[in-house]
């Protein structure tokens, strides 16, 4: 079942695997991704396979796919209340992070909810 709010999304599934909605979504908000001076819409997923995917809200393109396994960090900007930054490690043999900024009104859920599912992940192992 799906629940629309005003710039926010939610799949009311609860957490487990075999209560994931459509495509293994669990839950999904509204975002806006940053890069450089530009911020365009993006529909932030988490899905039931303990990835997070990033889907163009005009033609429902995923544009970006990553695992939890890939994520190092996720950093609160103190700045800005929506503000956030999920940091990546793009390749397992290095220490180089790529930075990932997004907005969300809902920016405390959302990273409460890939704080939750990070845990998870680690813990499954």
């Amino acid at each position: 079942m799906f629940v629309l709010i005003p710039e926010m999304f939610v799949i009311e599934n609860g957490d487990s695997d075999s209560a994931a909605g459509p495509e293994g979504i669990v839950h999904q908000f509204l975002c806006h991704r940053v890069r450089y001076l530009i911020s365009y819409r993006r529909i932030l997923q988490l899905t039931a396979s303990y990835s997070v995917r990033t889907v163009n809200p005009d033609d429902f393109t995923v544009t970006n796919d990553f695992r939890f396994d890939d994520i190092v960090r996720l950093v609160p900007n103190e700045s800005d209340p929506t503000a956030f930054t999920i940091e990546l490690r793009v390749n397992k043999g290095t220490e180089k992070l790529v930075p990932y900024f997004y907005t969300s009104e809902y920016r405390t859920e959302v990273l409460c909810r890939l704080h939750e599912f990070l845990w998870k992940a680690k813990v499954l192992k």
